[in-house]
């Protein structure tokens, strides 16, 4: 199973999305007229919105979790291979959910439904380890890192690269598309029970993804389950 998440930053990029293989692919900043029947689309502006599409053997069903979530904390069922929640993520700067505060309330609003079965949580996070000290230490992004591993997901990337929290070698954001400012702000985490199947994690280029946007791809892939 493949699962990529990117940041379009906004506008027509079919071009490049149907560069993108994926069983599942969460596209954040994307219009709602490019999506088609096998995605799900949410968005409060017609050219600016969260979309997740399947392919193949998976299909999406939308779902709700209790109580007010932030605009673009998105709960979906994914049928298939195997049966799981996947929730897409682009964090906003919206008052009082500033960007990881929003996910740390969203996660502990659906913490139930979480650990009901098994669940993947990706997309734009718009947040990092080393912003910690711009939020409440129990809304951060360590917070929230510790908040999902009680949950049992941990970051697909951070367990495949060994990397800490905060001391990423691979962007996945270019600020203003400046290659001096790069930035590790997207995510995919994962139940800890796939980790034996996981086979790798990608991060895309700056050379390659900058003349579409100022995020680059991220994609998961796992051994498919057996039986």
């Amino acid at each position: 199973m493949r699962i990529v998440s990117w940041n379009l930053a906004g506008g027509n990029k079919r071009e490049p999305v149907e560069r993108i293989e994926a069983d599942i692919a969460l596209f954040q900043e994307r219009r709602r007229a490019d999506a088609h029947e096998h995605e799900l689309w949410s968005g409060k502006l017609h050219f600016k919105g969260l979309s997740v599409r399947s392919h193949g053997l998976y299909s999406l069903e939308a779902m709700r979790c209790p109580g007010e979530l932030p605009r673009y904390f998105v709960p979906m069922q994914v049928s298939g291979l195997e049966r799981f929640q996947l929730i897409g993520v682009w964090a906003q700067n919206d008052d009082p959910d500033r960007y990881v505060r929003g996910i740390v309330r969203a996660v502990s609003l659906c913490r139930d439904q979480i650990l009901a079965q098994p669940t993947v949580i990706a997309g734009d996070f718009n947040a990092n380890a080393c912003w910690n000290d711009e939020h409440p230490a129990d809304r951060n992004f360590s917070a929230l890192a510790r908040q999902l591993d009680g949950l049992g997901l941990v970051s697909a990337y951070h367990q495949f690269s060994g990397e800490a929290f905060g001391e990423e070698t691979r962007p996945t954001f270019y600020l203003h598309r400046f290659p001096h400012r790069p930035y590790h702000i997207d995510y995919c985490f994962i139940p800890k029970s796939w980790l034996p199947r996981l086979r790798s994690v990608t991060v895309g280029t700056y050379s390659e993804w900058t003349k579409w946007s100022d995020h680059v791809p991220v994609t998961v892939e796992l051994d498919d389950p057996i039986g």
